[in-house]
């Protein structure tokens, strides 16, 4: 994800025209747009992976380690 991020800022810094290529000829549509454009999706698609996977996973861990700290608590 750094590599990405970072890397498109780098890309716009030192190489502007890169960014300014159509990706046919004639199109309006140049290369900068389309890399964004990929980079909003694949970083969108990767934040809902996280949240997938921490309401599946690190939400019944973090449910067991309250339970257990109240048991302990309960204990004392």
């Amino acid at each position: 994800v750094l590599f990405l991020f970072y890397g498109f800022v780098m890309l716009v810094a030192f190489s502007p025209a890169t960014l300014a290529t159509p990706l046919q000829a004639g199109s309006r549509v140049t290369f900068g747009i389309a890399l964004e454009l990929f980079m909003f999706i694949f970083f969108w698609l990767l934040t809902a992976l996280y949240v997938w996977r921490a309401n599946k996973s690190f939400d019944a861990e973090i449910e067991s380690i309250i339970e257990s700290a109240w048991e302990d608590k309960a204990d004392a």
